[in-house]
């Protein structure tokens, strides 16, 4: 039997510890990739949520802007100017034709 096959205990307890900082580094490399994955999917979903609400955003403006003028709520005011703009256009006409 060779020095080099029977190795002390210091180095076999060395290379326990070693080995086992590099398993639970891999385990912990991999709960991370894990999360990396789940965040990725989460982003997606968010993104794609967000674009549903900024299209349903947009309509729901077009229709309350669509709502909020409409011909009835013209239709008072503008008769009304179209009565008194020509009947002061007829007032005009009338003096300019007296004083003539």
């Amino acid at each position: 039997m060779s020095s080099s096959d029977s190795q002390p205990p210091q180095d076999d307890q060395q290379w326990e510890t070693r080995l086992q900082q590099v398993e639970e580094t891999l385990i912990n490399l991999r709960r991370r990739y894990s999360q990396i994955q789940r965040d990725r999917a989460r982003k997606e979903q968010l993104e794609a949520k967000l674009q549903r609400l900024q299209s349903e955003l947009e309509s729901l403006e077009h229709h309350l802007e669509s709502s909020l003028v409409t011909w009835k709520d013209f239709a008072e005011p503008f008769w009304l100017a179209v009565r008194f703009g020509g009947l002061g256009i007829i007032i005009g006409w009338l003096l300019n034709s007296s004083n003539s």
